[in-house]
């Protein structure tokens, strides 16, 4: 792919310097598989195959915000004669934090969460900086690296893929037909899906529906309301998510804040970080064991 030579990428050969192993993820035009070093180097890794369509929308973003320490890490690219664009990046042992969430349902405490979320929106800093809009921030593109009740800042997660991601600055073809992640996008794009809707401040909405999703252990947004253009009718009336039962009062006036309806009034991702800083997180109030999710 030729806009991708001005990152300098490596470039390794399959049966020479990486093995593909076994299909982690298979989409039409999108594949992801284990992959092994077969030179000294010892990282965990994956391959992900995309078509020149998916490398369009997708290998520019991850290649221009790589190197940060949330953000998942591209290594190399393979070399190939099928058209395909093949990048090698860093595994995550413990999965996306939706399926880490759904299996260890009460390993998080108050102060863990709130370093994840400080990391992912540290994350999400570095994105808006560069004038992307991720476009799909959900626990499902959240990967869990380590896990350390012991010592919080030894837990480590990173954001991952670009797939509706865009350019602020550079209008999108065929917008009508874009995908919305309904349950977390921000109402302005639900009404009218104009590329000027995209901003950082549509993904600090997101970010709100994200920490939500985690603190109610991995539960889809609405899930209650199984049509989504239902739950689109609710969001443009303004009926919002209940408060998680695990949620204090400092993250859920945060969380608020995100879900303002007008997006001037919500925070940029500095400030979310300043406030997820100083949190107080040492609230006996909250009891992460209790089955209960909502209030």
């Amino acid at each position: 792919m030729a806009v991708l030579s001005k990152y300098n990428l490596e470039e390794y050969q399959y049966g020479v310097h990486v093995r593909k192993g076994r299909q982690l993820y298979m989409k039409s035009e999108k594949n992801i598989y284990f992959g092994q070093w077969i030179t000294s180097r010892n990282d965990e890794i994956i391959i992900v195959e995309m078509s020149e369509n998916i490398a369009r929308r997708e290998a520019e973003f991850y290649l221009e915000v790589n190197h940060h320490d949330y953000i998942v890490r591209t290594f190399a690219s393979v070399s190939n004669v099928l058209n395909l664009t093949i990048f090698i990046q860093e595994y995550a042992p413990q999965g996306d934090l939706a399926g880490y969430l759904m299996d260890n349902p009460n390993k998080f405490t108050l102060p863990s969460f709130a370093e994840i979320f400080l990391q992912i929106a540290d994350a999400m800093s570095h994105i808006a900086s560069k004038r992307i809009v991720h476009g799909d921030l959900g626990c499902r593109n959240v990967l869990v690296f380590r896990v350390d009740e012991t010592q919080l800042k030894n837990n480590l997660v990173k954001l991952t893929d670009f797939g509706l991601s865009r350019w602020i600055d550079q209008e999108v073809p065929d917008e009508d037909e874009s995908i919305i992640p309904i349950r977390y996008c921000a109402p302005e794009i639900l009404r009218t899906n104009r590329h000027s809707d995209y901003s950082e401040k549509s993904d600090v909405y997101s970010l709100g529906v994200l920490i939500w999703e985690a603190l109610s252990n991995s539960e889809i947004p609405y899930s209650s309301v199984s049509d989504d253009r239902q739950v689109k009718t609710m969001k443009l009336n303004n009926e919002q998510l209940k408060r998680p039962h695990v949620c204090n009062g400092e993250l859920w006036s945060l969380i608020n804040k995100c879900w303002q309806t007008n997006p001037k009034d919500r925070p940029d991702f500095e400030r979310i970080k300043r406030e997820l800083s100083k949190l107080d997180v040492s609230s006996n109030e909250l009891d992460l064991s209790s089955a209960e999710i909502y209030e």
